[in-house]
């Protein structure tokens, strides 16, 4: 049992190595990590997590207290996963900036090569000083005016990704609010109910006269 395991992990092991080997290229983020890389790596580890409960689990079969061995593997194996899961959101989130930041990097180039519109005051200034020039402006002004203008391009909007512990907290805050609403509501409605059965209740009878 104990070769078998060896082999099994020595096995996973290598083919991690081969995963991250074998991976495309990928730009490196802010820090100098290489996104493909840390896919594989991460895929790799989660591997070699559940092939490392497979064998435990096997091995748990051997012993007499099988539930607790299998309890305690199953604790370890959730405890590594939720580790590589916030690895891997950390990641995304990452590559998710990256890539925002890239884009407004391009647009802002973009702008940058564009000639911007000529100030009113140069224009006057550029005027031709002789009769000759100006006919030769005057010609070229019908061909200027009919050239198609560029639209200038927009900024475009980048979507702000909010921390997940932000959001949850914003979330319950709302949940919070909307209950106490339908509190206040259900009171408000109880008490007219109340004052309307008081209006509508009819009136004691006055007592009969003593004999």
């Amino acid at each position: 049992m104990k070769k078998f395991c060896l082999v099994l992990l020595l096995t996973l092991g290598s083919s991690g190595l081969w995963a991250q080997a074998s991976a495309p290229p990928s730009k490196p983020l802010a820090g100098g990590l290489d996104v493909a890389a840390e896919r594989s790596r991460i895929s790799a580890e989660r591997q070699q997590v559940e092939a490392r409960f497979k064998a435990e689990e096997t091995a748990c079969y051997q012993k007499f207290a099988v539930n607790d061995c299998i309890n305690a593997s199953r604790v370890v194996r959730r405890e590594k996963l939720a580790d590589l899961r916030r690895q891997e959101i950390s990641l995304n989130d990452a590559e998710r900036k990256r890539k925002g930041a890239e884009q407004i990097q391009r647009m802002e180039d973009k702008q940058k090569d564009q000639v911007p519109p000529q100030p009113m005051h140069q224009r006057e200034r550029g005027k031709p000083a002789n009769p000759g020039q100006a006919g030769q402006t005057g010609e070229q002004a019908p061909r200027e005016a009919s050239a198609p203008k560029v639209p200038k391009p927009r900024t475009p909007h980048v979507p702000v990704v909010k921390d997940p512990a932000v959001a949850a907290a914003e979330a319950a805050q709302e949940r919070e609010r909307y209950e106490r609403k339908l509190e206040e509501a259900a009171a408000h409605k109880a008490q007219l109910a109340k004052r309307n059965a008081e209006r509508t209740k009819p009136r004691a009878q006055p007592l009969p006269p003593a004999p």
